[in-house]
């Protein structure tokens, strides 16, 4: 399948899916719901996306033609995502607040049932800004679980989370209906793009130091005890632990740094 050699879309349209599924804008539900396409047939236009856009930009010359121009003034970062879109997200690190990823894993309590574990990091200071953990994987869970988060944070209006960027994967849960009607109530979702694996790099961290350094050498009889310990862990990830990315120190010390600078100035 080649997007360019399609003919249910104009060559219009076809930039505009092409940087859709580039860039992480829409989720793969909401393209296929926008476009009318089947899941399997957005796939088979992933694949050959990103080829088409760098065709579509006069690569190797780099003189974009008029489509493309249009394109651009809609979305400004339009070479930047096709080439990496991966500090699409880095560049939105100047303040807290402005940019969070989200993620999620699983768990086994000492009865195998499972827990499922959401963490949400702000790429800015890196502290955890939210752990729920339900024992159900659903998206109206994600919703009500991510509204206790905003409101400790501060965010409780739809202006002060106005320039709040989520950044989160294609999963069921992240891109359902529920979900994206419940961000559209001020957050700006965005979700992972073409060939770009470090996209939500600092929270797909996060989770792998949560597992190794509290998950796998600990038991939990109930989910309870499980929130428990995860609660522990978060206020130590935030307030104790030294981090080499932020020039060993802990999250809470950067924010700080950060609140004095604000002051100062």
């Amino acid at each position: 399948m080649s997007l360019a050699g399609d003919p249910k879309f104009t060559e219009e349209q076809k930039y505009e899916i092409a940087v859709e599924l580039v860039s992480g804008m829409l989720s793969h539900s909401e393209i296929c719901r926008k476009w009318d396409i089947s899941p399997t047939y957005a796939y088979k236009l992933k694949d050959r996306a990103l080829d088409f856009l760098c065709q579509g930009m006069g690569r190797p010359t780099g003189k974009p033609d008029a489509q493309v121009e249009r394109l651009q003034k809609r979305v400004p970062d339009l070479e930047q995502l096709a080439g990496d879109p991966g500090p699409v997200i880095r560049r939105l690190r100047r303040r807290p607040h402005q940019a969070w990823q989200i993620g999620m894993t699983s768990l086994q309590r000492s009865d195998l049932r499972p827990v499922y574990l959401v963490s949400i990091i702000d790429c800015y200071t890196r502290p955890l800004v939210g752990w729920p953990a339900n024992d159900r994987c659903k998206a109206s869970d994600r919703s009500s679980a991510f509204c206790p988060v905003l409101e400790s944070r501060g965010l409780r209006t739809k202006e002060s989370c106005s320039d709040l960027v989520l950044r989160s994967e294609n999963g069921a849960e992240p891109s359902s209906k529920h979900f994206v009607e419940f961000l559209e109530h001020g957050i700006k979702g965005q979700y992972t793009g073409y060939n770009a694996p470090d996209d939500n790099a600092y929270v797909e961290r996060v989770i792998r130091t949560i597992k190794e350094e509290e998950i796998w050498s600990s038991d939990y009889d109930s989910l309870s005890e499980a929130r428990d310990a995860i609660a522990d862990y978060a206020s130590y990830y935030n307030q104790e632990r030294l981090h080499p990315s932020l020039d060993y120190r802990t999250p809470n010390e950067v924010n700080e740094a950060h609140q004095s600078t604000l002051m100062a100035a």
